[in-house]
């Protein structure tokens, strides 16, 4: 059979629910049994004849419409999961782990034709990794300029009204312009690629912002830091542990490094503390006389005109 690789790396080609190996009422019999049997499911779940695959772009695809990688690869313009900068994500990883779990199942309970069946056209992991190395190769060879579109250039001759000193807070300004610049700065050479790191960018800085939005500044050693519970990240983004750690670790890539401690989180800005001054300093200042909307909207363009 032809080799149809799906969206999220399941071969198609060999499915036996696949509108091409489905014809008849003896194959959609077997197909009810081995669900049943080795994917614990209630049988053939589906009212519709067969499955046409969630491939058949743009087109609706009347089963696997909810899915939300199928949802993800069309919002970021990949041709499959294989082809996307962040694989493997962690949609990507359970689809895997619950694939492998239905092979070693019907690995152990069923023949190695029921494997080839209900098992085989599942395990997709390979495939994807063979795609992203070469779609990674491909791409390391392209000829891209790092792209920046909307960060406002740092102003000059500055009205500044701080407790420290005027060239240290210029000094800090810079250097936090830098970093939300480079936050911004979008690396990947495909159109796709490019969608989805723009989309994480913004992430990334909306989470900087409510850090610096709703953190309060202490010291440590002398050092300046700003902390923030991670209950108040939970209720404000809805962003549980694992989310949280890992728009941590993006932004330790930038400069600014994190510590957890229970139910605290705090972040300092490494190679020039006082930057966590002058962080809170700036939303302070883009707060004073605007919406919470358009302040946001500033400090996305890393908009520093407030302090003119």
């Amino acid at each position: 059979m032809k080799e149809k690789i799906s969206l999220c790396g399941f071969n198609c080609g060999i499915c036996p629910g696949y509108k091409d190996n489905l014809k008849t009422d003896k194959n959609r019999k077997l197909v009810d049994e081995g669900w049943k049997k080795f994917h614990r499911t209630s049988g053939w779940i589906y009212k519709e004849p067969y499955c046409e695959g969630c491939f058949n772009i743009p087109e609706k695809a009347p089963l696997w419409s909810r899915c939300p990688i199928r949802r993800c690869v069309l919002t970021n313009n990949v041709e499959n999961c294989g082809y996307c900068p962040d694989y493997p994500c962690p949609r990507i990883e359970n689809m895997i782990y619950v694939t492998k779990k239905i092979a070693t199942r019907t690995r152990k309970s069923g023949t190695k034709d029921d494997f080839k069946k209900f098992a085989l056209p599942y395990l997709g992991e390979q495939k994807l990794e063979e795609i992203n190395k070469q779609f990674i190769t491909t791409i390391q060879n392209i000829e891209f300029q790092p792209v920046n579109t909307h960060t406002v250039k740092f102003p000059q001759d500055l009205n500044l009204e701080t407790h420290i000193e005027p060239e240290k807070f210029i000094e800090a300004l810079q250097y936090l312009h830098s970093t939300l610049e480079s936050i911004s700065t979008l690396h990947w050479k495909t159109p796709g690629g490019r969608e989805q790191e723009l989309k994480r960018n913004k992430e990334t800085l909306k989470f900087l912002w409510i850090i610096g939005r709703y953190g309060e500044l202490i010291t440590n050693n002398g050092e300046p830091l700003i902390e923030i519970t991670a209950e108040k990240i939970k209720k404000i983004l809805k962003y549980g542990k694992y989310r949280t750690t890992k728009k941590l670790q993006e932004l330790v890539k930038h400069g600014i490094e994190s510590n957890s401690i229970e139910d605290k989180i705090t972040i300092k800005f490494s190679k020039k503390p006082d930057t966590a001054i002058a962080f809170q300093e700036y939303i302070k200042k883009l707060l004073k006389n605007i919406s919470e909307r358009k302040a946001y909207s500033k400090f996305w363009k890393a908009d520093m005109t407030v302090f003119k």
